[in-house]
């Protein structure tokens, strides 16, 4: 029995401004990825799994309370995903909360700004991981699962 998605599932993250593929766009905003996490009509057979490498920059003295992150898988019924999440286009599907206090800070990396302020990159993927009708969006760090949710492919 094969599985068909019925929607483009995918996320927001900061990305760089490319001056011609986003004209007329703000210059910092959450879009989409490039590539959506699902496409509409794919064929998902068995155990499937998509992810995508994720990284959030925190102050350098950040408060543990800043490690606990909360992230929206977004969806979209059109034949064709756009490329930015747009109000009657895109809808949240589900969202996905994990605790990163307890994840060891080898996952965690420092640098210094441009304008000499130093600050931590954490890394990690967002996977959206289907097994016969169950989808699941998830937030992973070092391939190990730190919170999930069930998510909605109707």
């Amino acid at each position: 029995m094969s599985t068909v998605a019925t929607k483009h599932l995918g996320l927001a993250a900061n990305a760089l401004h490319d001056a011609r593929e986003d004209q007329g766009q703000r210059t910092t905003i959450d879009m989409y990825t490039r590539q959506p996490l699902l496409s509409k009509a794919r064929t998902c057979n068995g155990i499937r799994k998509s992810s995508s490498p994720i990284y959030r920059s925190l102050p350098h003295n950040y408060p543990a309370s800043m490690l606990i992150f909360t992230d929206e898988l977004f969806e979209c019924s059109l034949d064709t995903a756009p490329k930015y999440p747009r109000p009657g286009r895109t809808i949240v599907n589900c969202k996905v909360t994990a605790d990163l206090r307890g994840v060891s800070k080898h996952h965690f990396e420092s640098k210094v700004g441009v304008d000499g302020t130093t600050y931590v990159d954490v890394s990690y993927d967002l996977v959206v991981s289907m097994k016969t009708a169950i989808m699941k969006f998830s937030l992973e760090v070092g391939g190990k699962e730190k919170g999930s949710v069930q998510a909605s492919y109707d």
